[in-house]
């Protein structure tokens, strides 16, 4: 998928109940990193394009963003 030059975006990813968080700030960060330490260390970050939201894998695994 291409991501357009202008638009709106989203990062998210899904915590351990499957539910969609908004990373907006610095504290948003740190809850995603306060769940890696307490699962295995990863956490999958989502980019959300126009109106496309991400939707959680049925078994939840966080990866890391490479």
């Amino acid at each position: 998928m291409e991501v357009p030059k202008v638009g709106k975006f989203n990062i998210v990813y899904f915590d351990n109940d499957n539910e969609r968080i908004k990373v907006e700030d610095d504290s948003d960060l740190q809850m995603a990193y306060a769940l890696a330490l307490s699962t295995d260390g990863k956490v999958k970050f989502f980019i959300e394009v126009g109106h496309q939201p991400a939707q959680p894998s049925v078994q939840v695994k966080p990866e890391p963003v490479v």
